[in-house]
């Protein structure tokens, strides 16, 4: 399988390796400039709002589309592929928010109407599985990433971090922190310079999330940690 945007490719016997993305902290990114833009649209992010219950309709009109952009196709080991039950969930949810189960159903369609508008363009089919479409990375790359990076680990126990109250209503009870430009930064030169990163099993994980790291550090997109499993 070979990879864009200058990764590499991964050898067979390396598949199993990426199986143990399981139990650990996971990361979603969005498009920082598009969430100014749903922001600003739908204040408030509640069920009175007319505009977002229109636009939430206009979801349903949406066909099924399972393509990831070929420049991302490098994520494929790091996320959940995307599948018609995805798809037939979301517009269920999107339907029923207009029966008599509106305002029950108001906030799974506001997540669904926020991934839509907000991820990045090459992630965008993966709006409908919301924040179970999140990254994750292979557990002994995450593992080393949080012993030797106290920023990760102490966000991870929210002694530090960064949480937009505007953010609240999408994510609800689940746990975010956002990683900022400037813990970007700090991470991103420990990554480059710790030879424990270096492993070639850790390649595709290691050049992944520095990609990330880069489109946060470049002000492009925001990345948040989550404790989606």
């Amino acid at each position: 399988m070979t990879f864009s945007c200058g990764r590499s490719s991964m050898k067979t016997n390396e598949i199993e390796f990426y199986d143990l993305n399981q139990n650990q902290f996971t990361f979603l990114v969005f498009d920082k400039s598009k969430v100014d833009t749903f922001i600003s649209r739908y204040e408030p992010l509640n069920v009175s709002n007319t505009v977002i219950k229109q636009d939430i309709f206009s979801l349903s009109k949406i066909n099924f589309d399972n393509s990831i952009s070929k420049d991302y196709s490098s994520f494929a080991k790091n996320s959940k592929l995307l599948d018609s039950s995805d798809f037939n969930l979301a517009m269920n949810v999107i339907k029923a928010t207009y029966d008599k189960s509106g305002e029950e159903y108001f906030h799974g369609s506001l997540n669904y109407l926020f991934f839509y508008k907000c991820l990045p363009v090459g992630f965008q089919n993966k709006w409908t599985q919301t924040i179970s479409g999140d990254f994750r990375f292979n557990a002994t790359f995450f593992a080393i990433l949080r012993d030797k990076s106290e920023i990760i680990d102490k966000m991870i126990y929210g002694e530090i971090g960064h949480w937009d109250n505007k953010l609240k209503p999408i994510f609800g009870e689940h746990i975010f922190n956002e990683i900022t430009l400037d813990k970007a930064k700090q991470i991103k030169e420990l990554i480059v310079k710790d030879k424990s990163f270096d492993d070639v099993k850790f390649k595709t994980d290691r050049d992944n999330f520095i990609y990330f790291l880069d489109k946060t550090i470049s002000g492009e997109w925001r990345l948040i940690l989550t404790d989606w499993n």
